[in-house]
């Protein structure tokens, strides 16, 4: 139980600092020639129907606006997992540790439907990529190694409350996590 309140609590705290640096839109709510970086905490939203799961995710990400709507860059994630097992009613944990890295492109949907500079965005984000991953289970006392495709759609909101701040949130489906909640801060780096 102290373990879960710690993570919780990391989690919790991870999302109130993490920053997000990723470009704004600007005058005409344009993509096109913006570079971002963008920093994100995964909420786990995991469930075991016997057990219990908890872990931390980081994911961070470079892009640049290649038109109006649309960008294109890469991405690299870490993932640490623990799941609480229980088998004949003997308790035991698996823990894995993934590094994900890929492709990624959003498709900025608001300037279809608003013409005039606003303080939002929504967005489709599409990534594709490669992870890396060691796996133990504590039951059998054995190390895995592995290598997985990852492919992933998620639906993203962004919030500027000042030019050069904003707040982004993102929610989808991911072959590997499952389902994702992304949380973050972001900041202009150009234009």
């Amino acid at each position: 139980m102290k373990r879960i309140k710690k993570s919780l609590l990391s989690i919790t705290i991870l999302l109130l600092i993490t920053l997000n640096i990723s470009a704004q839109q600007p005058e005409g709510n344009s993509v096109k020639g913006q570079i971002n970086l963008n920093v994100f905490a995964q909420i786990p939203t995991l469930y075991l129907k016997y057990g219990a799961y908890y872990g931390t995710s980081y994911n961070i990400d470079a892009s640049y606006g290649i038109s109006k709507h649309f960008d294109l860059g890469i991405y690299y994630s870490c993932n640490h997992i623990s799941e609480k097992r229980f088998q004949q009613e003997i308790g035991y944990n698996d823990y894995s540790f993934t590094h994900n890295f890929g492709v990624e492109s959003r498709y900025f949907l608001t300037s279809y439907f608003i013409k005039k500079p606003v303080k939002y965005d929504f967005y489709l984000k599409v990534f594709v990529g490669m992870g890396v991953s060691k796996r133990y289970s504590e039951l059998y006392d054995v190390m895995t190694n592995g290598k997985e495709g990852d492919i992933g759609l998620l639906l993203g909101a962004k919030y500027n409350p000042i030019k050069r701040l904003g707040i982004m949130a993102e929610f989808g489906y991911g072959l590997q996590s499952s389902w994702i909640i992304n949380m973050g801060l972001s900041f202009r780096i150009k234009k």
